[in-house]
């Protein structure tokens, strides 16, 4: 068999002011075509576990684009033309494939269009059969659409947050995709949506809520009609609709089966959705008693700009914290402060310079911090 395999994969943040443009995907990752596979070959990623899969199959298959960027601002427009337009006239110029196995998202957001991945595969299946399968890995802090369900056959989700299973994903999509071109399985799906959005805090997959719902979407009696679940929690940093808490349970020919166990699901976490809230402990709480904890080191997360959830990473409020309570002994992972940075490269190392540290970027992440330093280190 002959498959189309690509992927495109954003994590959008609606709230910061950083376009990603095509370039921000070139900085991590960017291939196209024959490319695809010297980078994605015998990796952990879901293209990776495609490749793997297929082959280990004896399958061939046509390689477009993989691309990735680090969460930030909407994807421009362009960038957007350009990544979903390799897939799309991949798929339009080789009509003897078999099906298509795509690795994205699922909270992409671009310039005019709230629904990334809805829209790319629609585009996809305008130029391809009803029947072609197309089957999807998703971030389990997806957007579940009814664009994205009306255009794919099947989408499959994270189990685990951190997401250390995207390669498994990719390899069962890649199983399934070969037992549907076959004919032997016919997905119907089911959706539940409560009115929940869980902060990414409580997501955690190896203990609590979460767990306990993935533990019994996995358990060992489950109807053996359900071909795949999928519980999305939703990414809480986009103003999309729609937008929250999910389960995707697709069952073989049988919708009763898919649509009890979805509301099953649905009404465990509801039941229990008091579990997902999140009480973080005030700044100057946290860093008090880190500085008077006997065991060091002790890390101290600012959760509220995070730039793996599309954060501006430059709140100094830990930092003026610190500072505030006369900390001796202390490290500060990253603060994006460009003009810092410029200022101390002009200075060169060991020279003192004042300066005017971090909240830069917008007015969501407090006021800058005045601090007087010594240049320690300068790379370019």
């Amino acid at each position: 068999m002959k498959w189309l395999i690509g992927g495109f994969s954003h994590e959008t943040n609606t709230f910061s002011s950083v376009q990603t443009d095509l370039n921000a995907f070139r900085a991590h990752t960017y291939a196209v075509g024959e490319d695809v596979a010297h980078v994605a070959r015998d990796t952990e990623t879901g293209v990776g576990g495609f490749i793997d899969e297929i082959e280990s199959r004896g399958d061939s298959f046509v390689p477009t684009v993989t691309a990735a960027a680090t969460p930030s601002g909407r994807v421009t427009a362009a960038a957007f033309r350009d990544i979903a337009g390799h897939i799309v006239e991949g798929a339009r110029q080789h009509r003897d494939i078999d099906g298509i196995l795509l690795s994205l998202h699922g909270a992409m957001a671009a310039e005019g269009l709230d629904d990334g991945e809805g829209e790319l595969l629609a585009r996809l299946r305008s130029v391809v059969s009803q029947d072609l399968p197309i089957v999807a890995i998703l971030d389990l802090h997806s957007h579940i659409t009814q664009q994205m369900l009306d255009s794919a056959t099947v989408l499959i989700g994270y189990q685990k947050y951190p997401h250390t299973d995207i390669y498994e994903r990719g390899v069962e999509a890649t199983r399934l995709i070969a037992r549907l071109a076959a004919g032997e399985v016919h997905p119907v799906w089911a959706l539940e949506k409560p009115p929940l959005i869980p902060p990414c805090a409580t997501c955690h997959t190896e203990s609590g809520l979460y767990k306990d719902l993935w533990d019994t979407a996995l358990r060992a009696d489950r109807p053996a009609a359900i071909l795949t679940t999928s519980l999305f929690a939703g990414f809480p940093y986009a103003d999309v609709d729609p937008l929250g808490f999910a389960t995707l349970v697709y069952a073989d020919g049988d919708g009763e089966v898919a649509t009890t166990e979805a509301r099953m699901l649905r009404e465990m976490a509801w039941s229990r959705r008091r579990e997902f809230v999140y009480q973080p402990r005030p700044v100057e709480e946290a860093v008090r008693q880190a500085l008077a904890c006997a065991q060091k080191p002790v890390v101290i997360p600012d959760i509220a700009d995070n730039p793996g959830g599309g954060g501006a990473n430059d709140s100094v409020e830990i930092v003026r914290a610190l500072v505030h309570q006369g900390a001796r002994s202390a490290a500060v992972a990253a603060i994006y402060d460009p003009e810092v940075v410029a200022l101390g490269m002009e200075a060169g190392v060991g020279q003192r310079i004042a300066v005017s540290l971090g909240a830069k970027t917008d007015a969501l992440h407090g006021q800058p911090l005045y601090v007087e330093g010594v240049v320690r280190t300068a790379v370019d």
